[in-house]
């Protein structure tokens, strides 16, 4: 038997761990459903259908919100790279797209997140020196 049962309805049961496994591992490379549904080797509508049924979230939704966190530690950890690179790194083939997505989820550009968060590190640096200051008195 293959990883993939009918259901009454006549879909296929897909394995959700699976298909959340490959995009993790690989949405850097993933840009839309068909290409995960070529990898996994069923028809879109399948996985589509499929997947919402038992997500309550569309897909292509799930596939950009994990390129947005990845994007998120990339901004953070990585604070050399410029935003395009971070676009690029996560999977987006235009910066502008990869910009504008990370807007309309985060609520801010790549480049306001990255600003409040080095903002937030250096604030907790801060507060460690001066308690470090406070031992010694």
């Amino acid at each position: 038997m293959d990883r993939f049962g009918k259901l009454e309805d006549g879909l296929m049961a897909i394995d959700l761990t699976e298909v959340k496994n490959l995009i993790s591992r690989e949405y850097h490379t993933l840009g839309t459903l068909s290409d995960v549904a070529n990898r996994l080797g069923i028809s879109s509508e399948t996985l589509r259908k499929d997947f919402f049924r038992k997500e309550g979230i569309h897909l292509s939704h799930f596939l950009m919100i994990v390129k947005i966190e990845r994007a998120k530690e990339l901004l953070i950890y990585q604070p050399n790279l410029y935003c395009f690179e971070v676009s690029s790194a996560v999977g987006f083939s235009r910066e502008d797209v990869g910009g504008h997505v990370f807007k309309r989820l985060v609520g801010m550009s790549m480049t306001e997140f990255r600003s409040s968060h080095n903002a937030k590190r250096r604030c907790k640096s801060e507060t460690r020196l001066q308690s470090s200051d406070n031992v010694g008195r």
